[in-house]
C-alpha cells in the first residue's frame, strides 16, 4: 500500500485550501495525521483563530480513531454523549467530535478490508479516490456529509 507522505499530505492540504478560497469560506487550517495519529502536515490560513490546530487535530483524530467521518461521529454524539465524553477523556481531550474531519484512504481500502473479512455496511454514501493509488486533488478525498 501506498504511504502517505509529506509531499502528498502538503498537496492535499494545499488542495483543501484551495477549495475553501473557492467556496468563499472563512479562513482554513487544515491538518493531515498519518495512521498512528501523528501530524504530517499542518497550514492555517492568515487570520485563523489560535485553536484552529487543534481543533483540526482532534477532528480528524476522531475520524481516524473511529474510522468514520467526524459529521458522523458528531450525529453518534448527539445520541450517546455520556460515551462521547468518555471517549474525549480517554484519548486525552484529542478527540472533537465536530463535523469536517475527512478520511483519506487507498484506492484498493474496500478490497484490503474484504479480504480481512471486516468489511460492515456503510448508513452513508461517501466518493471513493478514483485513478492513481492516491489522488491528491481534493475532489478525490473521501468527503463524507
Amino acid at each position: 500500500m501506498t504511504k502517505l507522505t509529506l509531499a502528498l499530505a502538503d498537496t492535499i492540504i494545499s488542495a483543501a485550501l484551495t477549495k475553501g478560497r473557492n467556496l468563499n469560506l472563512e479562513p482554513l487550517t487544515v491538518v493531515v495525521l498519518d495512521p498512528g495519529g501523528h501530524i504530517i502536515s499542518a497550514k492555517r490560513e492568515d487570520n485563523s483563530g489560535i485553536l484552529r490546530i487543534e481543533i483540526a487535530t482532534g477532528k480528524a483524530y476522531g475520524a481516524l480513531g473511529f474510522g468514520f467521518g467526524s459529521r458522523e461521529l458528531y450525529e453518534r454524539s448527539q445520541k450517546a454523549p455520556v460515551f462521547m465524553a468518555a471517549v474525549s477523556a480517554a484519548a486525552n481531550g484529542k478527540f472533537v467530535p465536530v463535523p469536517s474531519g475527512v478520511l483519506i484512504r487507498h484506492r484498493n481500502f474496500r478490497r484490503h478490508l474484504r479480504q480481512r473479512r471486516t468489511l460492515r455496511p456503510r448508513r452513508h454514501r461517501c466518493r471513493w479516490p478514483r485513478g492513481p493509488s492516491w489522488q491528491a486533488d481534493v475532489n478525490s478525498v473521501h468527503w463524507c456529509r
